[in-house]
């Protein structure tokens, strides 16, 4: 706890108070609390806005590598390596056994995921987008008739 001199009669005041005891000056911007308060930054829905709007984009980007990578998967079977007596860590691709049918399996199987995950992530940056385009209409949005005729304080 410190003392503070009180702005209109230089009375020293403890800085918890919210008023000075000896002229009644209400001094709430020198509590340290309220200072506090007052430094930290507040978003503006313009940049709430702009941030969905990047947030959305990113999820969408990251949907079509999940997309890209799942068609990938489903059309590409090859893991021979160079020789057919060992096994190369590095040639592996995707799953290759025997026949087309076990193939379609193991590689539909890892297809149907990336597609859910594709899918899913594609309608999260909807609603982030759609989200962002409502958080702009409420900035832009003009006050009632009623709100109009208030008197300002």
């Amino acid at each position: 706890m410190a003392l503070i001199n009180c702005p209109n009669c230089n009375n020293e005041v403890s800085d918890l108070a919210d008023k000075c005891p000896k002229c009644g000056y209400v001094f709430k911007s020198y509590n340290p609390a309220i200072q506090k308060d007052a430094t930290q930054t507040t978003l503006t829905l313009g940049e709430i806005a702009k941030f969905l709007k990047i947030g959305a984009l990113v999820v969408a980007i990251l949907a079509s590598i999940f997309l890209i990578r799942g068609f990938y998967t489903k059309d590409v079977y090859e893991n021979y390596s160079n020789s057919d007596y060992f096994y190369d860590s590095e040639d592996n691709i995707n799953a290759y056994v025997g026949g087309d049918a076990y193939n379609y399996i193991i590689n539909g199987t890892y297809f149907a995921g990336f597609m859910a995950l594709s899918g899913t992530l594609y309608i999260c940056s909807a609603g982030l987008f759609c989200t962002s385009i409502l958080v702009g209409l409420h900035i832009k949005e003009k006050p009632k008739k009623e709100e109009e005729n208030l008197p300002s304080i």
